[in-house]
Parts: C-alpha cells; structure tokens; sequence
C-alpha cells in the first residue's frame, strides 16, 4: 500500500468524531494499535463491551430514528442526563457513537 493509501485508509476507519461539526479528530487508541498490529480494525468498538448501551437500545426497542440524520433542537439535551431514562441521541451522541456534522 502507498503512504497516500494508508492515510486515507486512517482516515476512514479512525478520523471523524466531532462536536462541532468543524473539528474531526482521530481516535488515538484505535490508531496506535493500527501502528502497533499493521492491521486495520475497529480496535475502538473491541475495547469493551457496552452492555448498558445494548441494554437501553433494547429496551427502547427501536433504533429507526438514529439511523439516519438527526436534526435536534434545544429539546435534546446533552450536559446532563438520568441515565435511567435517557433517549437514544443524547446517549449515542454522549458515548461517541453519533457526531456534529453541522450546528447552526
């Protein structure tokens, strides 16, 4: 693979967390084990299982409303939360699992 290749194969699998829609950042556990094994992975999911976040999703039953593009207002809060009765943005967004693409 060429140098150009790698980066962009970096990029694809551990660039692109944002909150705030301008600044993407890498993961950097994910892109030091690629370094380290030479191999790319989802090193970042494989860290641990969330068990809390299978368990809402679960409960909630449905994930139809985060598969595709959210578009929230003030009426989604994201600095605070009752963990037993969260809603499925703020929790995907708050465990890095949904980013800021744009904030108006």
């Amino acid at each position: 693979m060429t140098g150009e290749k790698v980066l962009e194969q970096i990029r694809y699998w551990y660039n692109g967390y944002t909150w705030d829609g301008k600044t993407a950042i890498y993961n950097p556990f994910s892109t030091m084990t690629f370094f380290k094994k030479q191999q790319f992975s989802a090193y970042w999911f494989s860290t641990g299982t969330p068990t809390f976040l299978i368990d809402i999703i679960q409960r909630h039953n449905s994930m139809e409303d985060v598969m595709k593009p959210v578009v929230v207002g003030d009426e989604i809060l994201f600095d605070g939360y009752d963990p037993a009765n969260i809603s499925e943005v703020p929790l995907l967004f708050q465990t890095g699992y949904l980013i800021i693409k744009k904030w108006n």
